[in-house]
């Protein structure tokens, strides 16, 4: 009997114990410092005249000297520095398409580096770039142009459900297109549904421009393509079941569902056409326009996988232990060295008041 008291009291100081003094430590970061790698962020724009590199360092998240707030760049998506001071010396070297080292420039106001090169679809570029004992290289290829073969367009009003009487103006956009044959191939897509009015000069402030540009270059879609493999953390658009575009905000897609064929995107987008032809009322009004215009870009895989990781981390939530890692094809370093190749569709451009 004493024996079986004597193991209960032995026990007793872990099973009143907190469960963080049992089973957690800390860790002290500072002891673990974390090496300052060279990064490279660029994505090469086929058959444009000049291509910008961005060559920055790393930052520890955890080091308070040289940790930075960051932001998102619009254009290209890379992650960069809120107040971007860029490498400048930095020696690069580039071999593509029988040339070797193009012309490489260094803009004062920007402190940026760029190509003075227009590469062409096909090119395999390879760059080898060091600094202060470090070095990093990559590669890439320039996709072909992307192909549209037809889009067609229908204008169409949707009941904003629950009984309302209210109704929503859609436009509808059916875009054919057709696959590069005999490779995986790549894609991104936007759409860019503008309304141009431009004001009476008499009625505009001075220094304000008289060209009003309203901008809806968000859709919806219940498209496989564009809708498989993301979380649908956002709830579905009123009661057509599609997806807002936020599911997949990059707008990329494989063509493993056409390979070698012809695929058609559905997509839907917002119609403001009777509120401009209601403000056309408005004599400050002179004209007012609807321009739509598609864009289709072949982007190569590694910059594919890049957006797909930035994608999944937009989307953790607190529910998902494991961190996402931003894809990454620079040896020896960070970043992303990528290539496009993108097609303007002018589907239609209109004038609203005549």
């Amino acid at each position: 009997m004493n024996k079986l008291i004597f193991f209960f009291i032995l026990w007793l100081p872990f099973v009143f114990s907190s469960c963080d003094d049992l089973f957690v430590s800390e860790l002290e970061i500072d002891d673990y410092p974390i090496k300052q790698r060279l990064v490279l962020n660029a994505v090469i724009k086929a058959e444009c005249d000049s291509n910008f590199l961005f060559f920055n360092n790393s930052y520890s998240f955890f080091d308070k000297n040289t940790a930075r707030k960051y932001v998102l760049d619009p254009t290209y998506f890379f992650w960069l520095p809120e107040k971007t001071v860029y490498l400048t010396d930095v020696d690069v070297s580039v071999k593509a398409g029988g040339l070797s080292n193009p012309a490489i420039y260094y803009t004062e106001k920007d402190s940026l580096m760029y190509f003075k090169h227009k590469f062409m679809p096909g090119d395999e570029i390879n760059i080898h770039a060091s600094n202060k004992e470090r070095s990093i290289t990559s590669k890439t290829i320039v996709p072909q142009k992307p192909v549209i073969l037809q889009v067609d367009t229908l204008h169409f009003k949707e009941n904003s459900g629950g009984g309302s009487m209210e109704f929503y103006p859609r436009l509808r956009l059916l875009i054919r297109i057709q696959d590069e044959k005999d490779k995986d191939n790549y894609y991104r897509i936007y759409v860019d549904n503008q309304y141009i009015y431009e004001y009476d000069p008499e009625y505009v402030e001075p220094g304000y421009s008289n060209i009003r540009i309203v901008s809806n270059p968000s859709f919806l879609t219940d498209d496989p393509l564009l809708n498989s493999g993301y979380t649908n953390s956002f709830e579905i658009i009123d009661g057509l079941n599609l997806n807002p575009q936020e599911f997949n905000s990059y707008s990329v897609f494989t063509d493993e569902l056409f390979k070698d064929g012809e695929y058609t995107l559905n997509l839907h987008t917002e119609d403001y056409t009777d509120k401009i032809l209601y403000e056309g009322e408005n004599p400050m009004i002179v004209s007012a326009k609807h321009r739509l215009k598609i864009g289709l870009t072949a982007i190569n895989e590694d910059f594919y996988y890049y957006l797909v990781s930035l994608q999944k981390q937009s989307q953790l939530n607190e529910n998902r232990i494991e961190p996402i890692q931003v894809y990454n094809n620079i040896e020896g370093g960070l970043g992303i060295f990528g290539a496009i190749n993108e097609l303007e569709y002018i589907v239609f451009e209109r004038n609203l008041m005549q």
